[in-house]
Formats: C-alpha cells, sequence, structure tokens
C-alpha cells in the first residue's frame, strides 16, 4: 500500500472530488426538471390542438400539415436549450474539480518533500485532460451523443403513442419515464467522468512534480477495497510504479493491459464505473 503520510491525503482527494460532484448532482436534477415541465406543456398544447373528441390523437392527425415534423423539432429544440445548460455546468464543475485535486496532490507532495511545488495547472492542461478520448470518444463528443440519443427516444416515444392513439396523459407518462431514465443514466455518466479527470489531475501532478529537481514520484494503485471491485483492479491494488510509467495487470485474463491512471485502459469493461484511486510517493534523489 501507499505510504501513510500520503494516503489520507489523496482520500481526501476523492472526497473532495465527490462533493463537487454532490453540487453538480442538484443543479442537473434542477435542469432536468426544467426540461420535462417544457416537455410536458408542448405535448399538452399538441393534444390540446389536434385530439378527438375522445381525447386520442392517431399518427394520421400529426401527418396532417407536417405537424409532426413540427412536433420533433420542437422536442429537438427544448432538449438541447436544456443539455446545453447541463453540460455548461457539468464542464465548469470538471474543470473545477481538476483545478482542485492538481493542486490538492501538488500541495500534499511539496509537504512531504519539502518543496514549493506549483499548485496551478495550466488551462493547457485542464482543456487535455477534458479532450482526451475515452473509448473513443471525447467528452464533448460523448455529451453530443446522449443529448441526440435522448431527442430520437423522446421523440419515438410520442410517435408510438400517436400510433396507439393514446390520449395526453399517456403521452406525458411517457415523456416523464423517457426524460427519469436518461437523469439516472447522465448522474452515472457524469459522474464516472467527474472522476476520471479528477485522477488524470493526479496523474498530471506526479507527472509534474517528477520534472522538479532532487525529486522522484510514485504513483500507487490503490482500490475501493470492498467486494464490488473487479478482479483485474485486485491484482493492481498496492501496485506501485514511477511517476511517469503505466500500471500493468499482472495476470488473469486481462493480464498485460496498460493505463497511466485509472479508467485510461480504453477497455469498458476495465474502466467504466472504476473507484480506483491514485497515492503519489515522493522521494529526494539523494536518497
Amino acid at each position: 500500500m501507499a505510504p501513510r503520510s500520503l494516503q489520507k491525503d489523496y482520500e481526501r482527494i476523492v472526497k473532495d472530488s465527490e462533493r463537487l460532484f454532490k453540487s453538480l448532482d442538484k443543479a442537473s436534477q434542477k435542469e432536468y426538471a426544467l426540461m420535462l415541465r417544457d416537455l410536458r406543456k408542448e405535448v399538452a398544447d399538441i393534444y390540446a390542438k389536434y385530439s378527438d373528441a375522445r381525447g386520442s390523437l392517431t399518427l394520421a392527425e400529426m401527418q396532417k400539415y407536417n405537424r409532426i415534423k413540427a412536433l420533433r423539432s420542437a422536442i429537438e429544440d427544448i432538449v438541447y436549450d436544456h443539455t446545453s445548460n447541463v453540460k455548461a455546468g457539468l464542464t465548469g464543475v470538471l474543470k473545477e474539480d481538476i483545478r482542485q485535486s492538481y493542486a490538492s496532490s501538488m500541495a500534499a507532495m511539496g509537504d512531504v518533500a519539502g518543496v514549493a511545488l506549483p499548485e496551478k495547472i495550466s488551462g493547457e492542461a485542464i482543456s487535455a485532460i477534458l479532450k482526451k478520448p475515452v473509448e473513443g470518444w471525447t467528452y464533448s463528443e460523448r455529451m453530443a451523443l446522449r443529448t441526440q440519443d435522448l431527442v430520437v427516444r423522446l421523440q419515438g416515444a410520442v410517435t408510438n403513442g400517436f400510433v396507439r392513439g393514446d390520449k395526453v396523459q399517456d403521452a406525458v407518462k411517457a415523456v416523464k419515464g423517457t426524460v427519469e431514465k436518461d437523469f439516472i443514466r447522465f448522474r452515472s455518466f457524469a459522474g464516472d467522468i467527474n472522476h476520471k479527470v479528477s485522477q488524470s489531475a493526479v496523474k498530471e501532478s506526479v507527472i509534474t512534480a517528477g520534472k522538479k529537481a532532487n525529486i522522484e514520484t510514485t504513483k500507487t494503485w490503490v482500490t475501493a477495497g470492498d467486494n464490488k471491485v473487479r478482479d483485474a483492479h485486485a491484482l493492481l491494488d498496492g501496485q506501485t510504479v514511477r511517476g511517469d510509467e503505466d500500471f500493468m495487470i499482472p495476470s488473469g485474463p486481462w493480464k498485460g493491459y496498460r493505463a497511466d491512471a485509472p479508467e485510461g485502459f480504453g477497455e469498458p469493461a476495465l474502466d467504466y464505473g472504476c473507484r480506483c484511486a491514485i497515492v503519489a510517493g515522493i522521494k529526494t534523489r539523494e536518497s
């Protein structure tokens, strides 16, 4: 395991990252609620205009005069308006998490080494962390894909209701269910990427500190220590490498797979939902 003198410092970094995410979670939930409000109103207005005497609205009726095309466009606009706000909030939290994790890591290493280490990460480094592809897609690309997926699922849910001849309460219920399911998925996605960028910032700090005169850095892989830890990650628990080296899975089905930090394998089965963390080690070159 990593030295006790730094273990608690890096546990604090993880907890601080989780606290930042909680503030995002509340704001995102509010934005999703506003999205649902606008979508429900849009659908209710359509039913008020075009439903029959029984309150049903059919696909045949909605295909008149490009009504369904206009509704799909309205759904798309509403989703993009609100998800752009969600993305802005998430991006702000991710950037702050990177700055905070990097600064805390530098401060911890500097205290142990007895040297002053720069605690401010550059804007270029922050951008590089956010733009690093995960499973082939950057953060922004994954957000765009998620947004388009939500649009398509909402459009499909409403259209299927027209095929069945649903009434307004059924249509609104379908919209509500789709939005609520997407928020659960977003929460998982955002929590995962928040942890990833925090650990990437720690890794960056270890490399940067290692470039300073008379300082050698190491990093140790530490798991969450419970029965949810992947077998491959359990094999990495306590593995220590130089700050600029990769961790490597020593045995098992994933033997030989390498990562510079948790969630850095580029393999969904090894990365998604990972709760592992880096703990830095410091020593002077003369020792």
